[in-house]
Protein backbone atom coordinates (compact mmCIF):
# COMPACT_ATOMS: atom_id res chain seq x y z
CA UNK A 1 0.00 0.00 0.00
CA UNK A 2 2.95 2.32 0.68
CA UNK A 3 3.98 1.91 -2.48
CA UNK A 4 1.03 2.72 -4.36
CA UNK A 5 0.59 6.19 -2.47
CA UNK A 6 4.11 7.06 -3.26
CA UNK A 7 3.63 6.29 -7.07
CA UNK A 8 0.24 8.50 -6.74
CA UNK A 9 2.59 11.11 -4.94
CA UNK A 10 4.95 10.72 -7.70
CA UNK A 11 2.32 11.34 -10.50
CA UNK A 12 1.26 14.35 -8.53
CA UNK A 13 4.64 16.27 -8.69
CA UNK A 14 5.14 15.30 -11.97
CA UNK A 15 2.27 16.39 -13.08
CA UNK A 16 2.55 20.06 -12.05
CA UNK A 17 6.23 19.77 -12.44
CA UNK A 18 6.64 18.06 -15.81
CA UNK A 19 7.82 20.83 -18.59
CA UNK A 20 5.38 22.61 -20.95
CA UNK A 21 4.30 20.52 -24.68
CA UNK A 22 1.58 20.38 -27.26
CA UNK A 23 -0.87 18.18 -24.76
CA UNK A 24 -0.77 21.42 -22.27
CA UNK A 25 -1.45 24.19 -25.53
CA UNK A 26 -4.37 21.18 -26.49
CA UNK A 27 -6.00 21.45 -22.98
CA UNK A 28 -5.66 24.88 -22.94
CA UNK A 29 -7.41 25.26 -26.21
CA UNK A 30 -10.01 22.97 -25.40
CA UNK A 31 -10.82 24.88 -21.85
CA UNK A 32 -11.33 27.69 -24.02
CA UNK A 33 -13.77 26.37 -26.56
CA UNK A 34 -15.84 23.89 -24.21
CA UNK A 35 -17.25 27.22 -22.03
CA UNK A 36 -17.62 29.06 -25.32
CA UNK A 37 -19.75 25.83 -27.29
CA UNK A 38 -21.85 25.75 -23.76
CA UNK A 39 -22.76 29.44 -23.42
CA UNK A 40 -23.33 29.58 -27.48
CA UNK A 41 -25.84 26.90 -26.60
CA UNK A 42 -27.74 27.55 -24.08
CA UNK A 43 -27.67 31.46 -25.16
CA UNK A 44 -29.45 30.23 -28.35
CA UNK A 45 -30.91 27.12 -27.28
CA UNK A 46 -32.53 27.68 -24.05
CA UNK A 47 -35.19 30.76 -22.78
CA UNK A 48 -34.40 32.92 -19.76
CA UNK A 49 -30.52 32.42 -19.82
CA UNK A 50 -29.40 36.32 -20.47
CA UNK A 51 -26.89 36.14 -18.15
CA UNK A 52 -25.04 33.35 -19.90
CA UNK A 53 -22.56 35.68 -21.20
CA UNK A 54 -21.55 37.89 -18.17
CA UNK A 55 -20.48 34.32 -16.86
CA UNK A 56 -18.44 33.53 -19.98
CA UNK A 57 -15.33 34.95 -18.59
CA UNK A 58 -15.12 33.24 -15.48
CA UNK A 59 -16.05 29.67 -17.08
CA UNK A 60 -13.11 29.89 -20.07
CA UNK A 61 -10.85 30.54 -16.58
CA UNK A 62 -11.69 27.96 -14.82
CA UNK A 63 -12.52 25.30 -17.32
CA UNK A 64 -9.06 26.12 -19.21
CA UNK A 65 -7.24 25.52 -15.54
CA UNK A 66 -9.41 22.73 -14.79
CA UNK A 67 -8.78 20.58 -18.23
CA UNK A 68 -4.99 21.26 -17.86
CA UNK A 69 -4.47 20.12 -14.59
CA UNK A 70 -6.77 16.84 -15.87
CA UNK A 71 -4.84 16.06 -18.39
CA UNK A 72 -1.42 16.71 -16.85
CA UNK A 73 -2.25 14.19 -14.63
CA UNK A 74 -3.71 11.89 -16.87
CA UNK A 75 -0.51 11.99 -18.38
CA UNK A 76 1.91 11.79 -15.45
CA UNK A 77 2.58 7.85 -14.95
CA UNK A 78 3.59 8.55 -18.70
CA UNK A 79 6.23 10.86 -17.78
CA UNK A 80 7.07 9.51 -14.25
CA UNK A 81 7.95 6.18 -16.48
CA UNK A 82 9.49 8.08 -19.40
CA UNK A 83 11.78 9.74 -16.39
CA UNK A 84 12.47 6.30 -14.69
CA UNK A 85 13.40 4.89 -18.04
CA UNK A 86 15.51 7.53 -18.44
CA UNK A 87 17.63 7.47 -15.22
CA UNK A 88 17.64 3.83 -15.44
CA UNK A 89 19.82 4.00 -19.05
CA UNK A 90 22.19 6.64 -17.60
CA UNK A 91 22.84 4.32 -14.66
CA UNK A 92 23.35 1.49 -17.23
CA UNK A 93 25.45 3.57 -19.38
CA UNK A 94 27.53 4.53 -16.16
CA UNK A 95 27.86 1.13 -14.96
CA UNK A 96 28.93 -0.04 -18.27
CA UNK A 97 31.37 2.44 -17.98
CA UNK A 98 32.65 1.79 -14.75
CA UNK A 99 32.74 -1.44 -15.95
CA UNK A 100 35.02 -1.15 -18.22
CA UNK A 101 37.22 1.09 -16.08
CA UNK A 102 37.84 -1.42 -13.32
CA UNK A 103 38.62 -3.65 -16.02
CA UNK A 104 41.47 -2.20 -17.70
CA UNK A 105 42.57 -1.11 -13.97
CA UNK A 106 42.45 -5.23 -13.16
CA UNK A 107 44.40 -5.72 -16.02
CA UNK A 108 46.92 -2.92 -14.93
CA UNK A 109 47.26 -4.06 -11.34
CA UNK A 110 47.55 -7.28 -12.71
CA UNK A 111 50.67 -6.70 -14.75
CA UNK A 112 51.81 -4.54 -11.82
CA UNK A 113 51.83 -7.48 -9.59
CA UNK A 114 54.04 -9.35 -12.24
CA UNK A 115 56.15 -6.77 -12.71
CA UNK A 116 56.54 -6.23 -8.69
CA UNK A 117 57.02 -9.65 -8.54
CA UNK A 118 59.81 -9.89 -11.26
CA UNK A 119 61.29 -6.73 -9.41
CA UNK A 120 61.31 -8.04 -5.97
CA UNK A 121 62.47 -11.67 -7.61
CA UNK A 122 65.79 -9.88 -9.26
CA UNK A 123 65.90 -7.85 -5.38
CA UNK A 124 65.54 -10.88 -3.57
CA UNK A 125 66.75 -13.86 -5.60
CA UNK A 126 68.87 -12.52 -8.36
CA UNK A 127 71.47 -9.79 -7.20
CA UNK A 128 71.87 -12.14 -3.18
CA UNK A 129 75.20 -13.89 -3.96
CA UNK A 130 75.67 -16.94 -2.15
CA UNK A 131 77.62 -15.90 0.91
CA UNK A 132 78.14 -16.55 4.51
CA UNK A 133 75.17 -14.33 5.78
CA UNK A 134 72.64 -15.99 3.06
CA UNK A 135 70.13 -18.76 4.33
CA UNK A 136 71.17 -22.18 3.40
CA UNK A 137 69.01 -24.34 1.14
CA UNK A 138 67.48 -27.29 2.81
CA UNK A 139 69.31 -30.11 2.25
CA UNK A 140 68.26 -33.42 0.57
CA UNK A 141 66.96 -34.87 3.79
CA UNK A 142 65.15 -31.69 4.83
CA UNK A 143 63.35 -31.15 1.47
CA UNK A 144 61.92 -34.54 1.63
CA UNK A 145 61.32 -34.43 4.95
CA UNK A 146 59.06 -31.56 3.92
CA UNK A 147 57.12 -33.46 1.43
CA UNK A 148 56.32 -36.19 3.34
CA UNK A 149 55.37 -34.15 6.31
CA UNK A 150 53.12 -31.79 4.32
CA UNK A 151 51.66 -34.43 2.12
CA UNK A 152 48.50 -35.52 3.87
CA UNK A 153 47.40 -31.52 4.55
CA UNK A 154 45.42 -29.96 1.72
CA UNK A 155 47.70 -26.75 1.00
CA UNK A 156 46.45 -23.63 -0.97
CA UNK A 157 49.50 -21.65 -1.04
CA UNK A 158 52.91 -21.38 0.85
CA UNK A 159 53.97 -17.46 1.05
CA UNK A 160 57.92 -16.48 1.65
CA UNK A 161 57.72 -12.89 2.99
CA UNK A 162 61.11 -11.26 3.56
CA UNK A 163 63.25 -7.87 3.07
CA UNK A 164 65.30 -7.31 0.16
CA UNK A 165 68.23 -7.27 2.23
CA UNK A 166 67.61 -10.65 3.43
CA UNK A 167 69.73 -13.32 1.56
CA UNK A 168 67.19 -16.42 0.58
CA UNK A 169 68.22 -16.98 -2.57
CA UNK A 170 69.10 -20.59 -2.10
CA UNK A 171 66.07 -21.46 0.45
CA UNK A 172 63.67 -20.38 -1.44
CA UNK A 173 65.02 -22.29 -4.49
CA UNK A 174 64.56 -25.65 -2.40
CA UNK A 175 61.46 -24.73 -1.19
CA UNK A 176 59.90 -24.54 -4.61
CA UNK A 177 61.53 -27.58 -5.61
CA UNK A 178 59.51 -28.86 -2.06
CA UNK A 179 56.28 -26.81 -3.58
CA UNK A 180 56.44 -28.47 -6.94
CA UNK A 181 55.89 -31.88 -5.13
CA UNK A 182 52.78 -30.51 -2.93
CA UNK A 183 51.20 -28.71 -6.26
CA UNK A 184 51.21 -25.61 -5.08
CA UNK A 185 54.23 -23.01 -6.48
CA UNK A 186 55.49 -20.69 -3.22
CA UNK A 187 55.36 -17.04 -4.00
CA UNK A 188 58.07 -14.44 -3.14
CA UNK A 189 56.81 -11.15 -1.17
CA UNK A 190 58.41 -7.97 0.31
CA UNK A 191 57.25 -8.55 4.13
CA UNK A 192 57.54 -6.62 7.35
CA UNK A 193 61.03 -7.20 9.06
CA UNK A 194 60.78 -9.92 12.07
CA UNK A 195 63.77 -10.56 14.59
CA UNK A 196 66.93 -11.49 13.53
CA UNK A 197 67.36 -15.13 12.65
CA UNK A 198 63.35 -15.22 13.48
CA UNK A 199 61.26 -17.70 10.79
CA UNK A 200 57.57 -16.38 12.24
CA UNK A 201 54.58 -18.42 10.69
CA UNK A 202 51.53 -17.16 9.97
CA UNK A 203 48.09 -19.19 9.44
CA UNK A 204 44.38 -19.56 10.32
CA UNK A 205 43.82 -20.34 13.93
CA UNK A 206 43.70 -24.19 14.81
CA UNK A 207 45.53 -24.87 11.14
CA UNK A 208 47.26 -28.54 11.66
CA UNK A 209 49.38 -27.65 8.66
CA UNK A 210 50.35 -24.48 10.35
CA UNK A 211 52.25 -26.68 13.72
CA UNK A 212 54.16 -29.46 11.34
CA UNK A 213 55.35 -26.61 9.53
CA UNK A 214 56.24 -24.83 12.61
CA UNK A 215 58.14 -28.23 13.77
CA UNK A 216 60.03 -28.32 9.95
CA UNK A 217 61.23 -24.93 10.32
CA UNK A 218 62.59 -25.28 13.93
CA UNK A 219 64.53 -28.35 12.59
CA UNK A 220 65.75 -25.73 10.22
CA UNK A 221 66.22 -22.65 12.80
CA UNK A 222 65.28 -22.79 16.32
CA UNK A 223 64.41 -19.75 16.28
CA UNK A 224 60.65 -20.25 14.87
CA UNK A 225 57.36 -19.27 16.11
CA UNK A 226 53.75 -18.85 14.85
CA UNK A 227 51.26 -16.41 14.63
CA UNK A 228 47.60 -17.55 14.35
CA UNK A 229 44.68 -15.17 13.57
CA UNK A 230 41.53 -15.15 13.01
CA UNK A 231 40.05 -15.45 9.84
CA UNK A 232 37.51 -17.56 7.74
CA UNK A 233 38.25 -21.31 7.95
CA UNK A 234 38.45 -20.90 3.88
CA UNK A 235 41.93 -19.78 4.33
CA UNK A 236 42.95 -23.09 6.32
CA UNK A 237 45.62 -24.09 4.54
CA UNK A 238 47.13 -20.61 3.50
CA UNK A 239 50.21 -20.40 5.25
CA UNK A 240 52.84 -17.08 5.24
CA UNK A 241 56.52 -17.40 6.58
CA UNK A 242 58.16 -13.88 7.43
CA UNK A 243 61.91 -14.41 7.53
CA UNK A 244 64.95 -12.41 9.18
CA UNK A 245 68.31 -11.83 8.34
CA UNK A 246 70.31 -14.56 9.14
CA UNK A 247 72.69 -14.17 11.80
CA UNK A 248 76.19 -13.52 11.70
CA UNK A 249 78.68 -16.39 12.24
CA UNK A 250 80.65 -16.08 15.03
CA UNK A 251 83.94 -14.30 14.06
CA UNK A 252 87.18 -16.23 14.84
CA UNK A 253 90.08 -14.81 16.55
CA UNK A 254 92.88 -14.78 13.88
CA UNK A 255 95.48 -12.67 14.65
CA UNK A 256 98.40 -12.76 16.74
CA UNK A 257 100.65 -9.93 17.62
CA UNK A 258 104.28 -10.53 18.43
CA UNK A 259 107.79 -8.29 19.10
CA UNK A 260 110.07 -9.81 16.66
CA UNK A 261 113.43 -8.85 17.00
CA UNK A 262 114.17 -9.54 13.49
CA UNK A 263 111.45 -6.63 12.68
CA UNK A 264 112.08 -4.38 16.35
CA UNK A 265 112.63 -1.73 14.53
CA UNK A 266 113.94 -0.41 10.95
CA UNK A 267 116.03 2.72 10.04
CA UNK A 268 115.50 5.11 6.57
CA UNK A 269 117.38 7.06 4.67
CA UNK A 270 116.87 10.16 6.67
CA UNK A 271 117.88 8.41 10.16
CA UNK A 272 114.20 7.57 11.17
CA UNK A 273 113.65 5.02 13.28
CA UNK A 274 110.30 3.37 12.80
CA UNK A 275 109.14 0.79 15.51
CA UNK A 276 107.47 -1.92 14.59
CA UNK A 277 105.34 -5.28 15.60
CA UNK A 278 104.58 -8.36 13.58
CA UNK A 279 100.98 -9.30 12.80
CA UNK A 280 100.54 -12.87 12.19
CA UNK A 281 97.49 -14.40 10.65
CA UNK A 282 96.35 -17.65 12.57
CA UNK A 283 93.31 -18.85 10.62
CA UNK A 284 92.83 -20.87 7.85
CA UNK A 285 91.33 -18.14 5.64
CA UNK A 286 92.51 -14.86 4.62
CA UNK A 287 92.24 -11.85 6.84
CA UNK A 288 90.11 -9.43 4.61
CA UNK A 289 90.12 -5.42 4.95
CA UNK A 290 92.62 -5.26 7.81
CA UNK A 291 93.33 -1.98 9.30
CA UNK A 292 94.62 -1.06 12.71
CA UNK A 293 94.41 1.97 14.87
CA UNK A 294 95.98 4.01 17.68
CA UNK A 295 93.04 4.73 20.02
CA UNK A 296 94.79 5.91 22.88
CA UNK A 297 98.43 7.01 24.46
CA UNK A 298 99.35 6.97 28.07
CA UNK A 299 102.85 8.46 29.74
CA UNK A 300 103.34 7.12 33.53
CA UNK A 301 100.03 5.79 33.85
CA UNK A 302 98.38 9.11 32.30
CA UNK A 303 95.99 9.39 29.62
CA UNK A 304 97.55 12.11 27.09
CA UNK A 305 95.00 11.36 24.15
CA UNK A 306 92.26 8.82 23.26
CA UNK A 307 88.80 8.36 22.51
CA UNK A 308 89.73 8.99 19.08
CA UNK A 309 91.23 6.80 15.83
CA UNK A 310 94.44 7.20 14.42
CA UNK A 311 94.86 4.83 11.07
CA UNK A 312 98.28 3.22 11.34
CA UNK A 313 100.59 1.87 8.42
CA UNK A 314 101.86 -1.77 7.16
CA UNK A 315 105.07 -1.86 5.77
CA UNK A 316 106.29 -0.04 4.14
CA UNK A 317 104.38 3.11 4.93
CA UNK A 318 101.87 4.30 2.05
CA UNK A 319 98.39 4.93 1.52
CA UNK A 320 98.44 1.67 -0.19
CA UNK A 321 99.65 0.35 2.77
CA UNK A 322 97.17 1.46 5.13
CA UNK A 323 94.79 -1.73 4.97
CA UNK A 324 95.84 -5.28 3.80
CA UNK A 325 94.46 -8.73 3.05
CA UNK A 326 96.54 -11.43 5.26
CA UNK A 327 96.65 -14.56 3.71
CA UNK A 328 96.74 -17.71 6.14
CA UNK A 329 100.14 -17.91 8.32
CA UNK A 330 101.45 -14.59 6.59
CA UNK A 331 102.97 -12.23 8.76
CA UNK A 332 102.84 -8.67 7.68
CA UNK A 333 104.73 -5.66 9.61
CA UNK A 334 102.76 -2.80 11.42
CA UNK A 335 104.47 0.39 11.72
CA UNK A 336 103.82 2.05 15.30
CA UNK A 337 105.71 4.92 15.97
CA UNK A 338 109.13 6.85 14.47
CA UNK A 339 111.64 8.50 16.48
CA UNK A 340 114.46 10.52 15.55
CA UNK A 341 115.69 12.22 18.14
CA UNK A 342 114.31 13.45 21.08
CA UNK A 343 110.94 13.78 18.85
CA UNK A 344 108.82 10.49 18.73
CA UNK A 345 105.43 10.65 16.78
CA UNK A 346 103.20 7.81 15.86
CA UNK A 347 103.45 6.26 12.52
CA UNK A 348 99.96 7.30 11.31
CA UNK A 349 98.52 8.49 7.84
CA UNK A 350 99.37 10.95 6.55
CA UNK A 351 103.04 10.90 7.61
CA UNK A 352 102.94 13.86 9.90
CA UNK A 353 99.52 15.06 9.56
CA UNK A 354 98.16 15.31 13.31
CA UNK A 355 94.75 16.40 12.94
CA UNK A 356 94.16 16.70 16.47
CA UNK A 357 94.00 19.51 19.52
CA UNK A 358 96.54 17.56 21.61
CA UNK A 359 99.96 18.41 20.19
CA UNK A 360 102.12 15.91 19.59
CA UNK A 361 105.24 17.76 21.55
CA UNK A 362 103.24 17.90 24.58
CA UNK A 363 102.70 13.88 24.53
CA UNK A 364 106.05 12.78 24.26
CA UNK A 365 107.54 15.88 25.68
CA UNK A 366 109.38 13.92 28.25
CA UNK A 367 110.72 10.68 29.22
CA UNK A 368 109.36 8.58 31.11
CA UNK A 369 107.09 4.93 30.10
CA UNK A 370 104.35 5.52 27.53
CA UNK A 371 101.45 3.10 26.64
CA UNK A 372 99.93 3.10 23.59
CA UNK A 373 96.37 1.35 22.81
CA UNK A 374 96.16 -0.15 19.36
CA UNK A 375 93.04 -2.20 17.25
CA UNK A 376 93.52 -4.23 14.13
CA UNK A 377 90.67 -4.77 12.60
CA UNK A 378 89.54 -7.21 9.84
CA UNK A 379 85.94 -7.68 8.29
CA UNK A 380 85.97 -11.37 8.77
CA UNK A 381 87.73 -11.99 12.35
CA UNK A 382 87.54 -10.63 15.52
CA UNK A 383 88.87 -6.88 16.56
CA UNK A 384 92.47 -7.49 17.83
CA UNK A 385 93.48 -5.14 20.63
CA UNK A 386 97.02 -4.86 22.30
CA UNK A 387 99.34 -1.95 24.17
CA UNK A 388 102.57 -1.35 22.90
CA UNK A 389 105.17 -0.49 25.52
CA UNK A 390 108.15 1.36 25.42
CA UNK A 391 110.23 3.29 27.30
CA UNK A 392 111.57 7.12 26.03
CA UNK A 393 114.77 7.85 27.89
CA UNK A 394 117.04 11.08 26.32
CA UNK A 395 116.33 10.27 22.94
CA UNK A 396 116.73 6.68 23.30
CA UNK A 397 113.00 4.35 22.93
CA UNK A 398 113.24 1.35 24.36
CA UNK A 399 110.16 -1.22 23.57
CA UNK A 400 109.43 -2.94 27.02
CA UNK A 401 106.65 -5.10 25.84
CA UNK A 402 103.16 -5.79 24.56
CA UNK A 403 100.49 -6.73 26.33
CA UNK A 404 97.44 -8.46 24.74
CA UNK A 405 93.49 -7.27 25.40
CA UNK A 406 90.72 -9.20 25.85
CA UNK A 407 88.97 -9.68 22.62
CA UNK A 408 85.45 -7.88 21.17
Amino acid sequence: MAGYFRFVWLCVKMAFRHHRSVIDIAALTAGILLPLLNTVYRFYGVSGQENTVNDLAWEIVSGACIIVVLVRLLCSPYWVYQETLSRARTAESGLNALDRECKALGASLKEAETRNRELIHSKIIGDNPVDSHEWPALTDHQAEQWINDLRPFTLKGLKISTLPSVGINSLFRSIQKVGRELNIEPQLFVGYPTKLGEFRIQAVTDDPAALKLLQLCKAYTPAASINYVNMSPNHLGDLDIFIGEKPEPPRPKALRIQLDPEHLFDANANGAFYWRVDVISTWHEPVVDCRAYLTNIERNGVEKWGKKKALLTFEPGSAANTCKTITPGATEILDIIASSGEEVIPATWPRGDWPYREQLHTIFEVTGDYVLTIDVEASNVLKTSFQYKFTKNRGFIEPTGINPMPPV
